[in-house]
């Protein structure tokens, strides 16, 4: 497979480490297996609404369909930070100094899965919650071990009424521990 000038390589924790990173984050991992007590249907009551605002960072590699489901987040009454791809993610994980409630992501990214972009932000931020999206169909993404049989994933392209739907009850980042290829 030919990669492009600049991609990451490697696994995970090679791509942290090679940033610097990875030692910074590994003992934070127990962080994100131990997700607060707070549920999400508890926070919703705190907030007096049943909808909340939430911040949602966008991770697609196609700059006109990241276009398309920022607008939809935003007609969602979302705010919405892009990224076009896994690595751009991490650094806005990183360096974002508002919250970042959910990450929508692309389930197949060139650099690395959407569910292990999904682990590695988690480390960063271990509040994070997932939704994923493919073109691919759910059934098959899951046999091949790239989407865990209960999480949040849409149908590419995406609809409004569906993302609303998901943004309910969305997956937390890292419901198995880490994924290991």
């Amino acid at each position: 497979m030919a990669r492009a000038v600049g991609q990451i390589e490697g696994s995970p924790e090679e791509m942290l480490s090679s940033a610097g990173l990875f030692a910074e984050l590994a003992g934070e991992l127990e962080l994100c297996r131990a997700r607060d007590d707070v549920s999400p249907e508890v926070q919703r009551e705190e907030s007096g609404s049943a909808e909340r605002v939430r911040t949602i960072l966008v991770v697609e590699p196609d700059a006109d369909e990241r276009d398309d489901i920022c607008r939809i987040v935003q007609e969602l009454g979302h705010s919405v930070i892009e990224a076009a791809d896994a690595g751009e993610a991490l650094e806005i994980c990183r360096l974002h100094g508002g919250g970042i409630d959910t990450l929508l992501t692309e389930l197949l990214l060139p650099e690395l899965s959407g569910r292990e972009l999904a682990e590695l932000a988690a480390l960063l931020r271990p509040n994070l919650d997932v939704i994923y999206f493919s073109a691919h169909a759910a059934s098959e993404l899951t046999a091949y071990g790239l989407l865990a049989p209960s999480a949040v994933s849409l149908a590419k392209p995406l609809s409004a009424a569906d993302l609303a739907a998901a943004l309910v009850q969305p997956e937390p980042a890292c419901p198995e521990g880490p994924v290991r290829s």
